[in-house]
């Protein structure tokens, strides 16, 4: 508001000049100028006022979901309803994310043309894991004149989703699941789904390839798959701890903690989906002092429990998971506990 003092002082200089020239020169030619200055400012409120109430503002990202990292233009669309033009519009942008607690804001100026959408992209850069919400609080200009200011308040929002990343090589734990099947039995190794074999039959469509005797098939030239007695009590858990300690006490190397332990989360889901296993993708939630699980056999399964994941609160204190995990006494089968570090511990 400070801005529009000096603009006042300059036309109320300019109207009182013109006011003693009326008077001195008595000609009508200043009188209209003086007309004119007297009703310019009611005309200029009234005109942007219209318009003004009549303005939207929209958000829209180029994709709802993407890898990080990862540079995605966001469009701002301003629109116009009315016939008036305006020179600019000032619009403060705010991005954050539900997981990292930093913002940052933008001012941005743009034009609105009058019976017109007026869209402007600009680019964000996203190199964290986390769904992030673009918003806009409020929009605000100034009339013809530059004599008056309108803001109104304006809540546009937009989300973003950054997934992992991972690369296309899997590092197999061997200690997860047993290899090396024998002829006619398997490993009984701790964790593993199925301890031991029980029947051999043929291969039909749907059946995971890890489950092929490749001895029996080769005599018999045609496939054939092992049938396990199934441990039922047994299943994997993959236990993400959503610790992040806090930005304003921990140095810089520590800001990325959580944003690998997605990672590690990610990698871990891509090897035992291409394993054949499906598994329970579990956190702890603060907000419902709960478990939150999700049942996962496809990678778009995946996705989609991760994306609910993001809106969730972090906690400061590390191995918070997993220490209420085994109080609960719900440590049934094998319960992969992911961090910042890896996969820190297979517990059965």
């Amino acid at each position: 508001m400070k801005r529009l003092i000096p603009n006042w002082i300059s036309y109320i200089v300019l109207t009182i000049l013109t006011l003693l020239f009326t008077i001195y020169y008595r000609q009508s030619f200043f009188l209209v100028l003086l007309l004119l200055l007297c009703f310019l400012p009611v005309v200029s409120y009234g005109l942007c006022r219209y318009g003004f109430n009549r303005l939207t503002v929209s958000l829209a990202s180029k994709a709802y979901m993407a890898d990080k990292p990862a540079t995605l233009p966001l469009f701002v669309t301003i629109k116009n309803h009315s016939p008036i033009p305006f020179s600019h519009f000032e619009i403060n942008l705010h991005i954050s994310s539900f997981f990292y607690k930093k913002e940052s804001r933008e001012k941005l100026v743009l034009p609105a043309y009058a019976k017109k959408d007026t869209t402007n992209a600009f680019p964000i850069a996203y190199e964290k894991s986390g769904c992030y919400q673009a918003k806009v609080f409020n929009v605000s200009t100034y009339d013809f004149l530059q004599l008056f200011y309108f803001s109104k308040p304006c809540d546009v929002r937009c989300e973003v989703q950054i997934m992992p990343y991972a690369t296309g090589e899997v590092t197999y734990h061997s200690a997860i699941y047993g290899e090396g099947f024998d002829e006619y039995e398997e490993t009984s190794l701790k964790g593993n789904v199925s301890s031991n074999v029980t029947d051999v039959r043929e291969y039909r469509p749907g059946d995971r390839f890890q489950k092929i005797h490749w001895k029996l098939s080769a005599r018999t030239d045609n496939l054939m798959v092992k049938e396990n007695e199934a441990t039922t009590s047994n299943r994997f858990v993959v236990l993400t701890e959503l610790y992040q300690p806090d930005f304003s006490t921990a140095p810089q190397s520590e800001h990325n903690i959580l944003d690998a332990t997605l990672d590690y989360t990610f990698m871990l889901a891509k090897e035992l989906l291409q394993a054949g296993e499906s598994f329970f993708l579990t956190c702890y939630s603060i907000k419902r002092s709960d478990f939150a699980s999700f049942f996962i056999s496809t990678l778009d399964e995946f996705y989609l429990a991760l994306s609910q994941i993001f809106y969730e609160s972090t906690y400061k204190e590390s191995n918070l998971g997993i220490s209420i995990y085994e109080k609960t006494k719900l440590n049934q089968g094998t319960v992969l506990h992911v961090t910042h570090e890896g996969v820190k511990d297979v517990l059965f």
